[in-house]
């Protein structure tokens, strides 16, 4: 079990903040200290610096033993938002693999529609040719006037066309 101790007002005055103060304000003002007083950044000798830091660090852990109530929430808060980040994670990679499974089935049916296409290119002209040729009476009139003109032009009929 770990000991309870009692912040002085020492650690009040290092942190610059108020024993009124909530735990959340006390984390910030220590947090800006810490990024103006840590020897990688601060001007001063990093022998002082350290000092600052360590004296920093100690009023920060004193105030954070008397507000014992508010390490566990903080703890609470950090693990709900930590697992919402895996959370939502995990949703991008599953909707990522559905996505990329949806574009392969889309380019299969575009395949298959191609080769189904071109299959039916290929075998219509020969069904409609053997068709006409076994079957007259299934063509359109339009067809069977067509049909009927091209036998006058090339004279299959045996009528001359003059021109008066």
């Amino acid at each position: 079990m770990t000991e309870m101790r009692t912040p002085s007002p020492e650690a009040y005055a290092t942190l610059g903040v108020q024993p009124e103060d909530d735990f959340a304000t006390i984390r910030r003002a220590w947090r800006k200290l810490v990024r103006a007083h840590h020897p990688d950044v601060s001007d001063a000798d990093p022998d002082t610096a350290t000092k600052t830091l360590t004296k920093l660090n100690e009023a920060y852990d004193m105030m954070r033993w008397h507000h014992p109530d508010k390490a566990p929430e903080v703890r609470r808060i950090e693990q709900a938002a930590s697992r919402a980040r895996r959370e939502a994670l995990q949703a991008r990679r599953i909707l990522a693999n559905a996505l990329r499974q949806a574009a392969a089935r889309a380019a299969e049916a575009r395949t298959a529609s191609k080769a189904a296409a071109q299959a039916s290119k290929t075998t219509r002209p020969a069904a409609s040719a053997q068709v006409i040729a076994t079957r007259p009476h299934s063509l359109t009139p339009a067809q069977r006037r067509f049909a009927a003109a091209r036998k006058a032009m090339s004279n299959q009929q045996g009528r001359t066309l003059r021109c008066a």
